[in-house]
């Protein structure tokens, strides 16, 4: 580039000037570019930042009154809506669960689903099993997502789930499969007739 611009300013044909004229335009059509690009990324980021922060406050908030809301629940209570804690907790949730849909980190959306999960489902868990813990799982749950959703907004690599976080979301999910497959056998003897059985009464 040295070579040319030397050229031009010592005097040149026609021809070396136009090509270093349109080599000038092509470096300031490409830095344009590279700077409208660069605008383009920043307005991207900043924008995902802010629908993350946006989820953070509506996540959290559901997070904060289904804490406050817990330790008045017994097994026979209904809030002002006949909704026990599984109905309470889905209500409260409403907004909530859609919101951790916007988080980029897939991580980060697993663990704070199950966190939902586990809020919701907590009545599953027999006590036998919950005097096992040091808290109660809802309260597990509450602290895990706030401590992610922490770290997340600080750009923080995720806190390491707590044993006792881990050991309720399995029993939740070994529930669930437990009463799965339950449903199904009963289905399937109910409804169900094992070949050449047919015209057997």
């Amino acid at each position: 580039m040295e070579w040319l611009i030397g050229a031009q300013e010592g005097g040149s044909s026609p021809w070396l000037n136009a090509m270093v004229g349109g080599a000038g335009a092509f470096l300031g059509a490409s830095l344009t570019s590279l700077v409208a690009l660069k605008t383009l990324s920043d307005t991207k980021t900043a924008r995902r930042r802010t629908e993350e922060r946006e989820a953070t406050v509506v996540v959290s908030a559901a997070c904060l009154q289904l804490r406050r809301d817990y330790p008045m629940w017994r097994p026979d209570h209904r809030d002002e809506n006949g909704h026990d804690w599984p109905g309470h907790a889905w209500s409260v949730l409403g907004n909530a669960e859609p919101a951790v849909l916007v988080f980029r980190n897939s991580v980060l959306r697993q663990r704070l689903a199950e966190s939902l999960m586990l809020i919701r489902d907590v009545n599953k868990i027999p006590p036998t099993l919950r005097r096992l813990l040091d808290d109660e799982p809802v309260y597990l749950a509450c602290s895990d997502v706030l401590s992610c959703l922490g770290a997340n907004l600080r750009g923080e690599p995720l806190p390491k789930a707590s044993k006792d976080w881990k050991n309720a979301i399995e029993w939740v999910i070994d529930i669930d499969r437990s009463e799965r497959a339950r449903r199904w056998t009963s289905l399937l003897q109910n409804y169900w007739t094992p070949p050449g059985d047919e015209g057997q009464t």
